[in-house]
């Protein structure tokens, strides 16, 4: 399957709240939709919207949803936020813990695997240890939900690194922030991410490249006070970064966050306790 890149790509914000007791504890979600324009992905996701609340557990609203038009990586124009009217508030009768997540698992062509939790699911869901079992009513919403996700013309995608792009060994870098990786040739203003060098404090994250050097030198803008220490080995790499936003082959709801009883009810933040044994 060939890589679908940023022609058109939103990104669709799902705002989420939990009334427990006294206490309201919201959360976000984001999902990637290939529509060709603002019209079409508003449908998609006001389709998707009531299957994704089914998923949740008494309590929980889904208060807003926001629309943003991604023309590269980490360059959003955002679109006017669409409110709801009104709270939509779960049916379910389980009451749940705020901090209870389910793991969805997208999974799209040549192993590229995308990651998203999912808030508010039932209490009931969840046993002790983490371990799912959904009962037969949330099976098929949840079945539902990923049969909207799965439909190509939904638009919904998975938004990943184009593993295709060759990483480059960094071999030097400067304490001004110029960095040695032969064959890069990065350009002013694209996002480089260097990973997994060692003997250099905070070089390991993405960074904007500054200017082009020549062909296998780029640089980047150092910290107050420069790079402290010197690359050793096993040298790290240099990619860039590029996404690609890609078809689902497949959607799971793999496994749920540790549920352990002891926390009081209505407390939204916070470790739970372990029952004794």
């Amino acid at each position: 399957m060939a890589l679908v890149g940023f022609v058109m790509a939103f990104r669709v914000t799902f705002f989420f709240l939990q009334q427990v007791g006294a206490k309201t504890g919201g959360w976000s979600e984001n999902y990637w939709n290939a529509a060709p324009d603002l019209p079409t992905v508003t449908l998609a996701a006001q389709n998707l919207l009531p299957l994704r609340w089914a998923l949740c557990g008494y309590g929980v609203s889904i208060v807003a949803m926001r629309f943003q038009d991604l023309t590269s990586f980490r360059a959003a124009q955002p679109v006017p936020l669409t409110q709801f009217s009104s709270t939509v508030q779960g049916g379910n009768a389980d009451a749940d813990y705020p901090t209870s997540k389910g793991l969805l698992r997208l999974f799209g062509p040549a192993k590229y695997v995308t990651n998203q939790w999912l808030g508010g699911i039932p209490d009931s869901w969840i046993t002790l240890g983490g371990v799912l079992t959904i009962s037969a009513v949330g099976r098929d919403n949840f079945l539902s939900f990923k049969s909207a996700l799965l439909n190509g013309s939904n638009g919904w995608r998975i938004n990943t690194q184009d593993k295709s792009i060759a990483k480059k060994l960094v071999t030097a870098v400067t304490a001004g922030g110029q960095v040695t990786a032969a064959g890069s040739n990065y350009t002013a203003g694209q996002l480089v991410r260097i990973s997994r060098t060692h003997g250099i404090t905070g070089l390991n994250k993405v960074w904007t490249c500054a200017t082009n050097v020549d062909p296998n030198t780029f640089t980047i803008a150092p910290p107050a006070g420069g790079f402290v220490g010197t690359l050793v080995n096993p040298l790290g790499t240099a990619q860039l970064q590029t996404k690609i936003l890609q078809a689902m082959t497949d959607v799971q709801l793999v496994r749920a966050t540790e549920h352990r009883v002891g926390r009081p009810f209505g407390l939204l933040s916070g470790r739970r306790k372990r029952r004794a044994s």
